[in-house]
């Protein structure tokens, strides 16, 4: 037991004069070790030697300055160490999880009773909109922050709080909670695992309603039956449902043959290949004035496809950074990926080098440290966008069209030279690696594959897909 010292104001305090008159005094509690309660009137200025009269203990922790500045006072007594738990606290627009120490902080002088109260020196909020706030007064702890998180975890699924989809199959998680308090419109749980739910906000969705919003609630029994074979594949291969092409696809596709022989193709997005609903909305809403629907369904059959999903994305994304010169040079190709493709760099390369020409490239300690000699090649770095259109022009892609999300560092392209020429180029993401290649797109040789394989797991930690 810690033996604290606690002053009150009189004035405060329940008295046979109470109300009636206004003193000076000051009421200082002491709160011994021994257990021992003793109260003293006293004038504010006075200072008293106070000693236990029990145990004739005259050191007493000053709670008032504990409860001022919880940091400060434990800085200043250095050899006390105090006791503290772990608790809930139930609102109705949140739940706290704290961890606390108990502190003398009131007095009933009347009774002679003291009354402690929780400090908290760490906590983590959940409110009822799904927003997760952590606070701590003594320093970070990822323990005790762990602990509190569990806690709140624990809490959720006992007691239903918030009222959130629950399945037999496992307990949530905070971050399932979290997202569905942040959306409140997906009644079912395996919501959870659909990407860009933000799409359908705005009504209460099951699933199979979900499903028919996707479909522009279309009545054609094809469609219905291979929009959900398509939701049932993509949860059962990937665990989760991707439904961008799907969405664009029932927008516009007027065919409802052709509709729903594309949705059967299962066609998504993945992480590397992540692309926008807008802008893949207005990249095939290009390609239907060029091309009939029948010609995009070969697009999308075509095994090429899947083989290049890099390149598509690149499209996508060429088309959106460069869509009025792409629309007034084109000139009508084949519908395969790698037609448009070269197509699409014939139509920007002068635009994308007037754009990128004289913007420089600049990088962190980190994203250089790869650029070494490796094997018999020399791995750079582009330092500007004319480095950068030159090496897309060595290699014959669209590389020059990531200068953007080179530039924010959301994607780093080394060059593998040989001699001082450009041989193959890779895209690295996150620490892993998006895709390589070498002219026109060509696959690496099985030399170029052993140097990329030992640069990679050299500086990054997993192995390349």
């Amino acid at each position: 037991m810690i033996a604290w010292k606690l002053s009150c104001d009189f004035n405060t305090q329940k008295h046979l004069f109470a109300d009636k008159i206004t003193t000076q005094y000051v009421v200082e509690t002491y709160i011994c070790s021994c257990g021992f309660t003793d109260f003293v009137l006293k004038y504010l200025e006075d200072r008293v030697e106070y000693e236990c009269d029990r145990c004739q203990n005259s050191e007493f922790y000053d709670a008032n300055s504990a409860w001022k500045n919880l940091s400060h006072f434990l800085a200043q007594s250095k050899e006390l160490v105090l006791n503290f738990d772990y608790d809930l606290f139930e609102e109705k627009r949140h739940i706290l999880s704290r961890y606390y120490t108990s502190i003398p902080t009131s007095i009933d002088f009347l009774r002679g009773k003291v009354f402690y109260s929780k400090k908290d020196v760490h906590s983590v909020t959940l409110t009822r909109e799904g927003e997760l706030k952590e606070n701590y007064s003594l320093g970070f702890s990822q323990t005790i922050s762990s602990a509190l998180k569990e806690n709140l975890t624990e809490c959720i699924n006992e007691h239903n709080y918030f009222n959130i989809p629950k399945t037999e199959k496992k307990e949530l998680t905070l971050a399932m909670a979290i997202f569905f308090l942040k959306n409140r419109d997906l009644k079912e749980f395996d919501f959870y695992y659909w990407l860009g739910v933000e799409r359908l906000k705005g009504q209460e969705l099951s699933i199979e309603k979900a499903l028919q919003v996707i479909t522009n609630y279309s009545n054609a029994k094809s469609v219905k039956r291979a929009i959900y074979k398509n939701y049932v594949t993509q949860m059962s291969e990937h665990s989760s449902f991707d439904f961008t092409f799907t969405e664009v696809f029932c927008k516009l596709i007027e065919d409802v043959n052709i509709l729903s022989r594309l949705l059967s193709l299962n066609v998504r997005s993945s992480k590397h290949n992540k692309i926008e609903s807008k802008s893949l909305y207005k990249f095939i809403e290009f390609l239907k004035k060029q091309y009939s629907e029948k010609q995009l369904l070969r697009l999308f059959s075509y095994p090429e496809f899947k083989s290049h999903k890099h390149m598509f994305r690149d499209l996508v994304r060429e088309f959106m950074y460069n869509s009025n010169v792409v629309v007034a040079n084109f000139h009508k190709v084949s519908c395969r990926v790698q037609a448009l493709h070269d197509e699409f760099v014939r139509c920007t390369s002068e635009e994308r080098y007037k754009s990128t020409f004289e913007s420089s490239l600049s990088y962190t300690k980190k994203e250089i440290k790869p650029c070494v000699a490796i094997a018999t090649y020399e791995v750079k770095l582009p330092n500007d966008g004319k480095e950068l259109f030159e090496w897309a022009e060595e290699l014959h892609n669209c590389m020059a069209g990531c200068f953007e999300s080179i530039k924010n560092s959301e994607i780093a392209i080394y060059g593998f030279f040989k001699e001082e020429t450009l041989v193959f180029a890779v895209e690295i993401s996150d620490n892993e690696l998006v895709q390589a290649s070498g002219k026109y797109n060509t696959r690496l040789t099985t030399q170029e594959g052993k140097a990329l394989y030992k640069w990679f797991k050299l500086f990054f930690d997993r192995k390349p897909i």
